[in-house]
């Protein structure tokens, strides 16, 4: 290829095959990994914060069934690899932690001992060599507190847990070098093994569910200032404590998963946009709790290790992502999905089934990553307004029922990750009827 840029790999993308209909994959999906080597012993309870600097998710500590563990692990992508250092935090599970983007430091906090009945009040720093402890004043000590990094504000914030007698409903907030209790006007209620994520694309910490004594299942956001409870606009999900929670940068989604579903450990997976928390994937992993859970910004992947079941304490790694994510609705909206069959792998076809058309239909393709927005179009020869990403340029026939139409992807590098949007026309009779319009991240 004479060009090694995106944009001219994209323009070797030969014309669509359309031929007959069959199953369609989910547009969410669980993969597990398999790894050279040995992985920890499985564990729940552990920390486990992603370092976006040094692109290694990290895992301390957990409990494997028979005793609090004090081992620290790094996560490649590939391989899992014990990294043992001159000092360490204590063993230990329930604990919390986070990774200080600001200062590239994983932070964890607190957690239950060796002993179980000793809660532990100390704050540790992973700078990817070594573990430090960091001397002050710190919140009380707990276990199960909600932890996660302000990204807007520059600070690790903590929510909650229990001293084994009270449930707690503090706030507070590490800044590198102290811990400040905050005092807003309105909070949750006290609880522990809530989850949290920090909301990237709206600027807000975004807390769910934990156990209150009852089993709230209310969504919060925290602005940096205040708490405010949330109304989703459907349904909520199950009441739920012990999940794991994190936001998916690249989709702008916080994706929650497993958990306690009031006695019952569940495997489901739910992602809230910031309006609706809604059911995503259907294959996954087995139902769990107290997981760790962390998005891989390098590779574009939500990355669970471990948690416990009904008997099993899991060493298993999975990873989460969308291939193909809805980011506009058509016309009539979301009555008419483009969907994808396969996944955009180099050096394979990608297939997306295409909605039923009276005459024939095009579908227009273009690079663009998800970050910008749609374009609005209302033009004559339309039904109706619709979202499109690019001039289509890409046209296929079709028959009155549905199709599959399918993108050979070359083996070229240099479209790896990078994201193009896809939306379809159907004719009908005397205008188009829009789908979805679609963001597709290319895949390995």
């Amino acid at each position: 290829m004479a060009d090694g840029s995106p944009a001219f790999a994209l323009r070797g993308l030969a014309a669509l095959v359309l031929f007959g209909s069959s199953a369609v994959l989910g547009q969410t999906f669980w993969t597990p990994r398999a790894h050279p080597g040995s992985p920890p012993q499985g564990r729940f309870g552990h920390g486990m914060s992603y370092d976006a600097a040094r692109a290694r998710t990290v895992v301390f500590g957990g409990n494997d069934g028979d005793a609090a563990r004090a081992d620290t692990w790094e996560w490649d992508g590939t391989t899992w690899s014990p990294r043992p250092s001159a000092t360490s935090p204590s063993a230990r599970y329930e604990c919390s932690m986070t990774h200080d983007a600001a200062r590239q430091r994983s932070v964890l906090f607190g957690g239950r001992g060796g002993d179980p009945e000793v809660l532990r009040t100390d704050t540790w720093e992973w700078d990817g060599t070594d573990w430090t402890l960091r001397s002050g004043a710190s919140p009380p000590a707990r276990l199960g507190a909600a932890f996660a990094f302000d990204a807007a504000r520059g600070r690790c914030l903590l929510f909650g847990g229990t001293n084994r007698m009270v449930r707690l409903g503090d706030t507070w907030e590490w800044d590198g070098s102290q811990w400040t209790q905050r005092f807003p006007a309105s909070a949750p209620s006290a609880r522990s093994h809530a989850a949290m994520a920090f909301d990237a694309a709206r600027g807000r910490v975004v807390l769910y569910g934990g156990d209150a004594g009852a089993y709230p299942g209310d969504t919060w956001e925290w602005d940096g200032t205040n708490w405010q409870q949330r109304s989703p606009t459907a349904p909520p999900l199950q009441p739920t404590a012990r999940h794991g929670m994190v936001y998916d940068f690249h989709r702008g989604r916080t994706v929650l998963f497993g958990g306690d579903e009031r006695g019952a450990v569940t495997s489901t997976t739910h992602e809230w946009d910031g309006t609706t928390w809604r059911l995503r994937a259907s294959d996954s992993p087995s139902a769990r709790q107290d997981v760790g859970l962390v998005y891989d910004a390098a590779r574009g992947r939500v990355v669970l290790f471990g948690g416990q079941g009904s008997s099993t304490r899991f060493s298993d790694t999975w990873e989460y992502c969308s291939y193909c994510d809805v980011v506009g609705r058509g016309h009539p909206p979301g009555g008419a999905p483009l969907l994808c069959r396969t996944p955009p792998q180099l050096g394979t076809s990608f297939c997306l089934v295409f909605p039923s058309a009276t005459n024939s239909g095009f579908i227009g393709v273009g690079l663009a990553p998800p970050i910008f927005p749609p374009i609005l179009i209302n033009v004559p020869g339309l039904c109706s307004p619709v979202l499109v990403h690019t001039i289509p340029f890409l046209t296929i026939p079709a028959g009155g029922g549905p199709a599959v139409g399918c993108i050979p992807l070359p083996a070229e590098p240099a479209l790896l990750g990078w994201s193009f949007c896809l939306q379809a026309f159907a004719l009908q009779v005397s205008c188009y009827l829009s789908t979805d319009a679609v963001v597709v991240r290319i895949q390995s």
